[in-house]
């Protein structure tokens, strides 16, 4: 299974505390903080669902967008000054020449 579920691209830790005897997890890569518990593996599965569904329905009934977990992709900007004819080869800007001769 792993360190992590996965729910509707939603990740979350596995996690086990001594002192209240319990499994629990918490959603990561978001800015809300949403976090559950169970006693079982499956449990712990179910009510991490649970979470996400009534999240995404919290979101929509208060029409308000949902946080998404980044999707891993990397968005690279490419300026003028890099393109170039050649793959691999980076033109860097001129510089002005000194009249100093």
């Amino acid at each position: 299974m792993g360190d992590f579920l996965k729910y509707k691209s939603f990740l979350s830790s596995v996690e086990y505390s001594v002192d209240d005897n319990c499994l629990f997890g918490k959603v990561m890569f978001i800015k809300s903080l949403l976090t559950y518990e169970g006693e079982t593996l499956q449990e712990l599965e179910k009510i991490f669902h649970q979470t996400i569904d009534n999240y995404l329905a919290d979101c929509q009934a208060e029409g308000i967008k949902p946080n998404v977990p980044c999707s891993g992709d990397f968005a690279e900007r490419n300026p003028e000054r890099f393109k170039s004819s050649s793959p691999g080869v980076i033109h860097e800007p001129q510089r002005p020449q000194s009249n100093q001769d």
